[in-house]
Parts: C-alpha cells; sequence; structure tokens
C-alpha cells in the first residue's frame, strides 16, 4: 500500500502538469504524447512511445535527475559521458574520422570557390587539448591554436571570453588588451546541461566598452545582449547566439574580414574586429551556400575557425 501511495503521488501531479515542449536544461525537444492505434500495439512502438513520454514529463523530473547527476559524478565519476576533474567538465567523445574528413572536403571545395587569401584555425576540444595534432592529422594545411584547460569554462566546452582574447590576438598577430568586466557568476553551461550537475558555476566577462557596430538580417543588434544573462543559456549573450550572418563595423579599422565559424567564433570575434573595418561572420549551418558568395568580395581575406567539436560531430554546412 505504501509503494503504491508513492507511484500516485507521482502519477497524478504528472498528469496534471501542462507538457514542456522543451528542455532548456538538456537542449532538447521533449517527446510528445503517442498516438495509440492498433498497429502500433501491436509493434511495441506506442508501448515504447509512453515509457519515453512518462520519462519526459514525469512529476519533479528535473529534481531527480539533479540528484541522479551530482550522485553520479561523485560516485561514479561520469554521467551520460560527461567526467568531473579538477574542477572542470569534460566530455567523452568518439572520435569520428568521417566528419573529420567531411570537414577537409568542405573546406577545399571553398577554397576552390573563393580563392581569397585564406587560413584554416582549429580550436582544440577541452577533453582532448592535449591530442589534437594525433586526432586530426588527415587534415590539410590547418593552424592549432595552443590551449590549456584554464582557457575554458569550468562547465562548457567554450573558451572565456578572457582566453577568446589572446586568441585574437594570436590570430591577427597583435598584443592587444581591452577592459573586461563580469557580468554573471552564475553561469552553467552544456556539460552541465548534458550531466544535470549544477554545484560548478562560471564567470562571464564581456568587454567594458567598445566602438564596434553590428548588423544581422538588415537589424542593429548588440555585441553583448546582456538580456540572455536572465535566461539559462547564458553564452548567447555574445551576439544573441548563432545567426546565419552577422556583420560587424568599426570605422577604425582596415580590410574586410570573411569569418567562416561556429559558436566558438563569437566570443573571439569581438576582438578581431578591432582590426578590420568590416568583419562578416557566417555560419554555414544556417545559410543556404549559395547565398555566401553575396558577401565575399575579391580584396576580402578568410578566416575558417572552428571548435573540434563541431568539426567531429556535425557538418559544418547545412
Amino acid at each position: 500500500m505504501k509503494y503504491l501511495l508513492i507511484i500516485l503521488a507521482l502519477i497524478i501531479p504528472s498528469a496534471l502538469i501542462v507538457d514542456k515542449e522543451y528542455s532548456e536544461y538538456e537542449k532538447r525537444r521533449l517527446s510528445n504524447k503517442p498516438l495509440f492505434s492498433y498497429e502500433n500495439y501491436v509493434d511495441g512502438s506506442w508501448s515504447e512511445g509512453v515509457n519515453t513520454y512518462i520519462e519526459d514529463h514525469f512529476f519533479l523530473r528535473d529534481t531527480f535527475a539533479k540528484l541522479k547527476g551530482y550522485l553520479s559524478l561523485n560516485i561514479k565519476g561520469e554521467v551520460n559521458g560527461i567526467s568531473l576533474e579538477d574542477n572542470h567538465l569534460f566530455e567523452s567523445l568518439s572520435i569520428n574520422t568521417n566528419n573529420i574528413s567531411n570537414f577537409k572536403n568542405q573546406i577545399e571545395a571553398f577554397q576552390t570557390i573563393y580563392q581569397n587569401p585564406s587560413r584554416v584555425i582549429i580550436i582544440p576540444d577541452k577533453s582532448y587539448v592535449d591530442d589534437m595534432e594525433e586526432i586530426l592529422y588527415m587534415l590539410f594545411e590547418y593552424e592549432l591554436m595552443e590551449m590549456s584547460i584554464e582557457d575554458y569554462y569550468k562547465t562548457d566546452l567554450h573558451l572565456t571570453h578572457s582566453a577568446s582574447m589572446k586568441l585574437a590576438n594570436e590570430i591577427i598577430q597583435r598584443e592587444n588588451t581591452y577592459e573586461l568586466e563580469k557580468v554573471s557568476d552564475d553561469f552553467n553551461g552544456y556539460y552541465s546541461n548534458r550531466a544535470m550537475y549544477f554545484p560548478l558555476k562560471d564567470d562571464i566577462y564581456v568587454r567594458k566598452s567598445h566602438n564596434l557596430i553590428a548588423y544581422s538580417m538588415g537589424e542593429e543588434i548588440e555585441i553583448y545582449q546582456k538580456d540572455y544573462l536572465e535566461e539559462h543559456d547564458k553564452y548567447n549573450v555574445f551576439f544573441g547566439g548563432s545567426k546565419p550572418v552577422i556583420e560587424v563595423y568599426n570605422d577604425l579599422g582596415e580590410g574586410e574580414l570573411i569569418l567562416f565559424t561556429d559558436s566558438y567564433g563569437l566570443s573571439v570575434a569581438p576582438f578581431i574586429a578591432e582590426d578590420y573595418a568590416k568583419v562578416t561572420i557566417i555560419d554555414l549551418r544556417f545559410i543556404d551556400i549559395f547565398s555566401v558568395s553575396d558577401y565575399i568580395n575579391d580584396q576580402s581575406e578568410i578566416i575558417y575557425l572552428y571548435g573540434y567539436k563541431t568539426i567531429n560531430d556535425s557538418s559544418i554546412s547545412n
């Protein structure tokens, strides 16, 4: 009887709560109620759908998931492919040689089409920061940035903003220093969400001042969109998150740069943009590749700047 009451205490509130469509913590869509049919019942897909639906929507699900994450990391040392070591979260990646090869082919195709001076720059994955050259042996000529674990957020795969400034200086061969200010002390990044482990917190810094102007889809946008600091995914403070095209203008700069990049580049761009009159940030995952030529002229420099995780996990273009 006692166990029945416990089960009912979980099931009844779950039935009364309005279903969420998306999990901000896990960055994924939650399952819908499965439609019943005789065919679905016979082949077992309805039962599987019910189990998945219950797992995604039962009462206090996030609370139980956080408890599981905390216990798993502190007892087993791993949960959902995320491990905890020296106050940093890491992800265990399966090396995908096919995707690395696809990246090589895609970049070579772009370099054939756009024969502007170009560089290929790769940001090491946090979990394999010392082993990148061995992993990327099949690639053509590229530049692998030298980073340390402390250059990354404790809970996330991205570089901190101060490390992004260091990286930008290395790319443009300058020693520029800009004053940063802390705008958040409770950032939980991608690894925290994967593991549902939130005791670790990161600080987020942005530039204290700048004279850059940015546009996306013809509308002016803020370089640092601080409204996102009130939301769960605070990394979107940089340009409001990934967009197909962002154009950054600087009255004091010279020349034009086309920066093909992913979310890593959003933290680096505010520093690189200080050296150019215009930097066009293009994320090939969100734009028709036939539209790219609209943004490139014969005088443009081109940099392909990608984090290794993007290369390993998916295609850099749609």
